[in-house]
C-alpha cells in the first residue's frame, strides 16, 4: 500500500502524467482542423491580390467606356440551406471604347451578379495596351482588392483569436 502511494506521489511531482501526451495530441488535432478556416481565407485573399496585381501590371492603360448592353446569363447554384438547385442571373456588359482611333465593341469579362452598371453609363476600365480586347472594369477590380484584404484580416482573426480561444474553451470543458 505504502509503494502505490509513493508511486503516485512521484508522477505528481515530476508534472507528469499518462494523459499529458493525449492532451497535446487533442489540442494539436483540434487547433489544426479549426484554423484550417482561417488559412484557407488568407490563402484565398493572397491568390485574389495576387490575380488583381498581375491584371494591373497586364492591364496598364485607362480609358472610359460606354455601357452599350447588359447580356443576362441564367446560372444554375446550389442552396445548401433550402437544399435545392436555384438559378440565378449575372450580367455581362457590353461596352464600347475607342483605342488609337479604333472603335471596339466587346463584351465584358466579368460575370456581374448585382450590376451597378447601366446602359448609356460611361466607366473607367483597364486594358492591355497591346490587346486591347482584354479589359477589365476599374471598379470590379477594386471591388475584388477590398474583399481579398477583408478574406486576409478575417483568416488572420480567425487563426490567431479565435482558433485558439475555441480551442481552449473546447478543452477545458
Amino acid at each position: 500500500m505504502r509503494s502505490n502511494l509513493c508511486e503516485k506521489n512521484l508522477h505528481l511531482d515530476s508534472g507528469t502524467s499518462e494523459g499529458d501526451g493525449e492532451a497535446v495530441t487533442k489540442f494539436l488535432i483540434l487547433y489544426l482542423v479549426t484554423s484550417l478556416l482561417g488559412w484557407v481565407w488568407v490563402i484565398m485573399g493572397i491568390s485574389t491580390l495576387r490575380r488583381c496585381r498581375e491584371t494591373r501590371e497586364r492591364e496598364r492603360s485607362r480609358t472610359t467606356a460606354k455601357v452599350l448592353c447588359m447580356i443576362p446569363e441564367k446560372k444554375q447554384r446550389w442552396n445548401s440551406h433550402r437544399h435545392r438547385h436555384e438559378t440565378r442571373t449575372v450580367w455581362h456588359p457590353v461596352v464600347e471604347f475607342t483605342v488609337d482611333g479604333r472603335k471596339y465593341h466587346l463584351q465584358s469579362p466579368s460575370n456581374l451578379i448585382h450590376s451597378d452598371l447601366s446602359v448609356g453609363e460611361d466607366v473607367d476600365i483597364i486594358y492591355d495596351a497591346d490587346e486591347p480586347a482584354h479589359f477589365d472594369f476599374e471598379k470590379v477590380l477594386e471591388h475584388d482588392i477590398r474583399a481579398a484584404k477583408i478574406f486576409i484580416v478575417v483568416g488572420l482573426v480567425w487563426v490567431l483569436f479565435f482558433t485558439p480561444f475555441l480551442v481552449n474553451k473546447t478543452l477545458n470543458e
